[in-house]
């Protein structure tokens, strides 16, 4: 190659062929060598690549919207949380059971669980990767702004006993965060209403009544109440409280 007393920049792109035996990480040194041209040297320039590895495949398993969330509107805290577990847990993810256990602990905090997605990635080897996104009433015990972290240590209990309930064992915790949003009134109260039976309806009354604080119905007057009387008594307070929807 002949000597030039000038250089003329020329932008160009290159790929960088990354193997599995490449771990993710950060600050990888990037040098440059030229075959042809060995007086050139190796030019080095140090900290300059993060390789992130492929991001993970979730897959929706599970979402479902409680009945509170179709009279709800107001500040909610969304938790995202990530987990790893072993490759022992069972394969059968039974969504039920998760989400009643959910509501149970959530509802011993004085909140009320309004929806829950479950996604999972299956690629990794030796183990599964759940991501788990809840939105809630904001739980007692955490003050909170807008957008700003809140009551991460409460949320990461509620979350691993509901997980524990049906045999998911957690290996390591990936990420939890939570954060505070508003919440619309989820739509469709009267399509899905026909499908509740007794006990949902009286829990669903008495979550009406004391969300719009109106006077308290006897647990004993409502059990004593057929599916279709606790049906109409429902209606009547959604004709009152919530506005039609358009």
């Amino acid at each position: 190659m002949p000597d030039s007393p000038t250089f003329t920049t020329c932008p160009a792109s290159v790929k960088i062929p990354i193997t599995s035996d490449i771990d993710p990480g950060t600050d990888y040194d990037l040098y440059c060598k030229i075959l042809e041209y060995a007086e050139a040297g190796s030019p080095e320039v140090d900290d300059v690549i993060d390789i992130v590895g492929l991001p993970p495949v979730y897959e929706l398993i599970q979402h479902t919207i409680y009945h509170f969330a179709y009279i709800y509107e107001g500040d909610v805290e969304v938790t995202t949380a990530t987990f790893k577990t072993d490759p022992f847990t069972p394969s059968a993810w039974m969504a039920d059971k998760f989400a009643s256990k959910l509501e149970e602990e959530v509802r011993a905090r004085g909140g009320r669980p309004l929806e829950v997605k479950v996604y999972v990635d299956k690629t990794p080897l030796l183990w599964t990767d759940f991501r788990i996104e809840v939105i809630s009433t904001p739980i007692g015990g955490a003050e909170a702004t807008s957008g700003i972290a809140v009551g991460i240590p409460v949320w990461l209990a509620i979350i691993l006993v509901a997980l524990a309930i049906i045999a998911v064992i957690v290996v390591a915790t990936l990420a939890i965060k939570t954060i505070v949003e508003l919440f619309t009134t989820q739509p469709g109260l009267e399509d899905v209403k026909p499908a509740w039976g007794k006990e949902a309806l009286v829990l669903d009354i008495q979550d009406a009544e004391e969300y719009w604080e109106r006077p308290l119905t006897p647990v004993e007057t409502l059990e004593e109440m057929s599916e279709e009387e606790l049906r109409t008594y429902l209606d009547k307070i959604a004709e009152e409280e919530v506005p039609p929807e358009v």
